[in-house]
């Protein structure tokens, strides 16, 4: 789960198949996710398409704390569209929801507000410490928290 949709007419967007800059988490989960991404951006770009199915098809599935985009708000701004989207988000990932979800919270806003309300809830929040959002030159920090998720499963 990351923090929020990119604002409308970003062109950028996590599912989006061709986003030329700025596709930091898409780049950073692949290469997280799967041994054989860990090549160049250029490339793992060309091969979005295929990814992304992979993705899916293994299971796993992107949503967003909050439904207002967020991204340059300050922390007052982004705090309030998440808190206030809590019972949206509930809703949403009861509708995904399988027996075998886990739920990994990414970027420190979203892991200190949604954890709590989610774990008491019910959902398998499996992250115990922030994972870092991956931009902004976070990726190594992303990669190392999210590396240890993966270990403890």
């Amino acid at each position: 789960m990351a923090e929020s949709p990119p604002r409308e007419g970003s062109g950028r967007f996590f599912y989006f198949e061709e986003v030329p800059v700025g596709d930091s988490l898409f780049l950073e989960l692949m290469k997280a996710l799967y041994e054989d991404a860990r090549g160049n951006a250029k490339t793992l770009r060309q091969r979005k398409v295929e990814y992304l199915k992979r993705f899916r098809d293994d299971g796993f599935y992107l949503i967003d704390a909050s439904q207002v985009p967020v991204a340059g708000e300050s922390r007052s701004v982004k705090t309030q569209a998440i808190q206030a989207g809590l019972g949206q988000l509930e809703h949403d990932l009861i509708e995904i929801q399988h027996p075998n979800m886990k739920v990994v919270l990414v970027s420190s806003l979203v892991y200190e507000i949604c954890c709590e309300p989610l774990r008491r809830a019910g959902f398998n929040v499996i992250n115990t410490e922030m994972v870092d959002f991956p931009g902004f030159g976070r990726q190594k920090e992303f990669q190392a928290k999210f590396a240890r998720i993966i270990d403890s499963l």
